[in-house]
């Protein structure tokens, strides 16, 4: 489970198992990754069970990242805590992926396709593709077709290597600098909300497992 989500459980007075069952979040929630590599996490959570004020959520949140601080160079910033009509809004920066990573001890990496391969992450799975590509180019070997969507095998996307990988554990949804081309989730079910966003649900019959979302695009 993402620190933050902790964090707020703790700060709303919330079972945990919430925000790891199901959506718990709001859909305003997601995950963002920046042209310069910057992650901006927005969390939208219901405050209205909850038996604390807005004041001591930042306490929370700042005594949270204070400790992180303490043995880590990354920076983070709050660039949003409030609480309106008894929803919790509350978005951080952070200032790279292994920041984000190393916060919410949760694996993220944020680079190109040669990159990814290089720090040994798999590929091995089928892939979601966005967009149908010229025929003739097409190894139809490696391509699933049903009613609905086109999936992809590795082999396929790490030939690629114009694609720009983000890869992040997370039960939200996931917006990338670029046009997605290709994703994958390793439990949640997914889809394309937009050009930019894969969105994320998390089957509350998986609880406890971690959803990774791997999103490639140019």
């Amino acid at each position: 489970m993402r620190k933050l989500a902790v964090i707020l459980c703790f700060a709303l007075l919330l079972p945990c198992v919430l925000t790891a069952c199901g959506r718990s979040s709001s859909d305003d929630s997601k995950v963002e990754l920046t042209k310069r590599g910057r992650i901006f996490e927005y969390a939208v959570e219901d405050f209205s069970a909850s038996n604390y004020d807005s004041k001591e959520m930042d306490d929370f949140v700042d005594d949270a990242i204070k400790a992180y601080k303490e043995d880590n160079k990354g920076r983070i910033k709050v660039k949003k805590n409030r609480v309106r009509k008894e929803t919790a809004y509350l978005t951080l920066r952070y200032n790279n992926a292994d920041t984000y990573a190393g916060f919410n001890q949760v694996e993220c990496f944020d680079g190109t396709m040669e990159e990814a391969l290089m720090a040994g992450y798999e590929f091995d799975m089928d892939f979601t593709r966005v967009s149908e590509p010229e025929a003739e180019s097409e190894d139809a070997s490696a391509v699933t077709s049903t009613s609905s969507t086109v999936t992809v095998s590795g082999d396929v996307v790490t030939g690629d290597e114009e694609l720009k990988v983000f890869i992040i554990e997370t039960d939200m949804d996931v917006t990338v600098p670029g046009d997605v081309q290709y994703y994958y989730t390793s439990y949640g079910v997914s889809n394309l909300t937009d050009k930019d966003t894969v969105g994320v649900y998390i089957d509350a019959d998986i609880v406890g497992e971690n959803n990774v979302v791997y999103v490639l695009y140019y």
